[in-house]
């Protein structure tokens, strides 16, 4: 099974923050996530930010009913500064 990470998403209202509820995702293999690394993440949404708050997720941890609609972080870690315009 492919790693697992839990990850809370960027606040809309606050770049810097992020929170809310815990999100799993599955971790692209040869990427290496730690805690605090911050992600680009693929939501039902759209293409957003998320820090890593949880890593070595195990698949019993994983309701079954949500592991088909779970998604990948391809990439690794960006700069969470914000871009200027």
């Amino acid at each position: 099974m492919k790693a697992v990470v839990g990850v809370k998403f960027q606040s809309k209202y606050d770049s810097g923050s992020y929170e809310g509820r815990e999100y799993s995702y599955f971790v692209a293999d040869g990427l290496d996530l730690h805690v605090g690394d911050i992600v680009p993440v693929t939501t039902r949404s759209g293409e957003g930010l998320a820090k890593v708050t949880r890593t070595g997720i195990r698949e019993g941890e994983i309701d079954e009913r949500v592991m088909p609609y779970m998604r990948t972080i391809e990439s690794g870690p960006v700069d969470p500064a914000p871009m200027e315009v």
